[in-house]
């Protein structure tokens, strides 16, 4: 079986390294293909340009499937190639509206799914509330399968050693938060929520992972902090949760996405809103240095099937099952 992935980006930091990581499993597992870095998509050249090197890859790679990770124009440029056999993988904000963008970004994006949405012959959702959005004709070629994590990478370690490693300062209370689009990931609350938390704990920080860091230090990252969060506007399936929760590291999180459903009930995890000062007494029960070891965060992560393992073999199930059908 060969594959062509399309990625939004330019392939480098930590941009969709989600994605880059499912496909390198996939590889690993016996699927054979090639990765295209969709790298414009607002330039109309570059995006004429584009498609004609996919085609010349098509040409000798002769991919039994397409599949593009992220609607929007990235969906809408795969199914143009007019491959038979197109899939998408949609992450939420091709399919959500997002508040902190503007109505034209949300009507281009929105539109560019909907109309993919024609034109392949499945879809990948992170989640159900996901499928809910998709219309109901649809949703019979539409599947669930939330971004998987690597188990063997993400791996609980002593908070001690992590911070040794990254030369950070043992004595600080990390908050961790994922920046790397602060406009959808609402980096002004998270913000003034550390303003809140540093009135009580002076050493408290917010970290803030940016799209150029090396995506070989996350769980360094997550291991040395104290808590991680999340309060974004739109989410599918926030890899950063499953990441924390892979490493058994204490999560403040908005419900957004599937993170009630991941995290209700799970010890080591508070829901809360966007009020930034809900967030920071949150934030402050896991305040001053609890022990990691008191939660089961990564059992869960495990009962829930939420292994990079695990993902990559129902993507591989969902391969089989369009090849199958003519």
């Amino acid at each position: 079986m060969k594959v062509l992935w399309i990625i939004p980006g330019k392939g480098e930091g930590s941009s969709f390294i989600f994605s880059r990581r499912q496909i390198r499993k996939l590889q690993d597992m016996g699927i054979e293909g090639e990765v295209y870095f969709l790298k414009s998509r607002t330039n109309i050249f570059s995006l004429i340009r584009a498609r004609k090197e996919v085609k010349q890859i098509m040409k000798h790679l002769k991919p039994d499937i397409v599949h593009a990770h992220y609607g929007s124009i990235n969906g809408l440029f795969a199914t143009c190639l007019k491959h038979p056999r197109t899939v998408i993988t949609f992450q939420g904000s091709d399919l959500n509206n997002t508040s902190s963008e503007s109505f034209i970004h949300n009507k281009i994006t929105k539109l560019a799914s909907r109309y993919s949405l024609k034109r392949t012959v499945g879809n990948i959702t992170q989640s159900q509330a996901l499928i809910d959005i998709i219309p109901s004709k649809y949703r019979h070629k539409s599947y669930i399968i939330p971004s998987g994590v690597d188990e063997s990478v993400f791996l609980p370690m002593p908070r001690d050693k992590a911070r040794e490693i990254l030369g950070w300062n043992q004595q600080d209370l990390v908050v961790l938060f994922n920046g790397n689009n602060p406009k959808i990931k609402r980096l002004d609350i998270a913000l003034a929520a550390i303003e809140i938390v540093i009135q009580q704990f002076p050493t408290a920080r917010l970290e803030v992972l940016s799209g150029d860091v090396d995506p070989e230090k996350i769980p360094l990252m997550l291991n040395a902090s104290n808590v991680v969060l999340l309060c974004s506007d739109s989410e599918g399936s926030p890899t950063i949760i499953k990441e924390a929760m892979a490493c058994n590291i204490p999560i403040v999180s908005t419900i957004v996405g599937d993170t009630e459903i991941r995290l209700k009930d799970v010890s080591g995890a508070i829901l809360t809103d966007q009020n930034p000062m809900d967030i920071a007494h949150s934030i402050m029960s896991f305040l001053p240095n609890s022990s990691n070891n008191a939660y089961n965060l990564r059992e869960s992560f495990f009962s829930q099937h939420l292994s990079g393992t695990h993902s990559c073999q129902e993507t591989i199930q969902i391969y089989e099952t369009i090849l199958k059908t003519k």
